[in-house]
């Protein structure tokens, strides 16, 4: 079922530290504790060669620096860990290495000792070129370092990414058709566009509960994405993703094949892996959660996983209709014919104008687009 080589693979390094947590977040991440990371990274090294006896020789497509937030990380961790990949797997000159980075952890000599470690690509949070707006996501920075961090990074790295948040309360449509104008004159090759949704086990979660304030109702936070498709759009970025937006050879290379069920592998605390393993089974991953705990299980016996199961095929054409119809190219139309229950859903979508046949897949269109969750849900279940 998988459309990829086998020997394709992404790697996905979480990094688990943040200054400050943000109350809309569910990532796990924790508050800075730089008496941990030496170990943490000496942990991360083992996971990855653990993890290459399970995979086995492998063609990497992609390395992600996720949190958290990673650029906290010294230059120097992610050398030894890029070298460590390197060993054991070999990077390509064509091998995309993305970092998450915030405004508050990001300087012009930081981005410069990045590039000299092996990051080609960098995906900078910016949420919002509005203070208030910043102020209420409980962002660190403010637009002027938003706007500096971008400018510094385009100097120095080709492919920069940032992201933006949209339908918060009360916000203006006027404001947000103003970031994305903004974003759009960086001249950045890259545009994640984000609908604020409330997590359980978040702040916002809490405040919402306790009716502090209102999320943005369905409609309007409807208008809100079809003014940001058609803007960016507009500028020739290609809407590839629900939130994702880029210029012709500028996708997002690890997000972009995890969508299209690549195998990739996740190292550190709490990160998902999905893959093949040398015995042809496919395994979904999960580690441990807590950093301290991972380095505690990590040393001992050099694996990181508390969940470590065969996914049924049952599972996995769940988790490729998930993700692929996300994507602009959709999942392969055999995909939806597997029974009268998902033929006949798949027929009535296409006449809602919801699904369409995409050259034999089956994808979105755009006002299918606003409707993705209900859609699953009755494909799938």
């Amino acid at each position: 079922m998988n459309p990829h080589s086998p020997l394709d693979l992404s790697i996905y390094v979480h990094w688990p530290w943040c200054l400050k947590k943000c109350p809309y977040c569910d990532f796990n991440s924790h508050t800075t504790n730089r008496h941990l990371e030496e170990s943490y990274i000496e942990s991360i090294l083992a996971d990855i060669e653990h993890q290459k006896k399970l995979v086995g020789d492998r063609n990497i497509t992609s390395i992600f620096f996720g949190g958290g937030t990673p650029s906290l990380m010294k230059a120097d961790y992610i050398e030894r860990i890029l070298h460590k990949i390197d060993g054991l797997f070999s990077i390509q000159s064509d091998t995309e290495i993305t970092i998450e980075a915030n405004p508050t952890s990001t300087t012009a000599s930081k981005i410069k000792d990045f590039k000299r470690a092996g990051i080609n690509r960098m995906s900078i949070g910016v949420q919002s070129f509005h203070d208030s707006y910043l102020k209420f996501l409980g962002r660190e920075h403010n637009a002027k370092q938003a706007f500096a961090t971008i400018e510094e990074a385009l100097n120095h790295i080709d492919n920069v990414s940032f992201d933006l948040i949209y339908g918060l309360p009360e916000q203006k449509l006027t404001n947000w058709q103003a970031d994305l104008e903004h974003a759009i004159k960086f001249g950045t090759k890259h545009l994640s566009a984000y609908q604020l949704t409330i997590e359980k086990n978040t702040k916002f979660y809490t405040d919402v509960k306790r009716q502090k304030w209102q999320p943005m109702c369905d409609d309007v936070q409807a208008d809100f994405y079809d003014c940001t498709r058609e803007i960016v759009t507009a500028h020739n970025f290609n809407h590839y993703e629900i939130s994702n937006f880029s210029k012709a050879g500028y996708d997002c290379v690890h997000n972009h094949k995890i969508w299209q069920y690549q195998d990739y592998i996740g190292v550190g605390a709490g990160a998902h892996g999905r893959h093949q393993t040398i015995d042809n089974q496919t395994y979904l991953t999960q580690n441990y959660r807590m950093p301290s705990t991972y380095v505690e299980h990590v040393k001992p016996v050099k694996h990181s996983f508390y969940r470590h199961e065969t996914l049924t095929s049952h599972e996995t054409w769940q988790e490729m209709l998930i993700m692929g119809l996300r994507i602009q190219k959709g999942v392969p139309i055999h995909l939806l014919e597997r029974n009268n229950t998902t033929k006949q859903a798949l027929l009535r979508f296409m006449q809602l104008g919801m699904l369409y046949n995409n050259r034999g897949n089956i994808a979105l269109t755009d006002h299918g687009k606003l409707h993705l969750d209900s859609i699953l849900t009755d494909l799938i279940f």
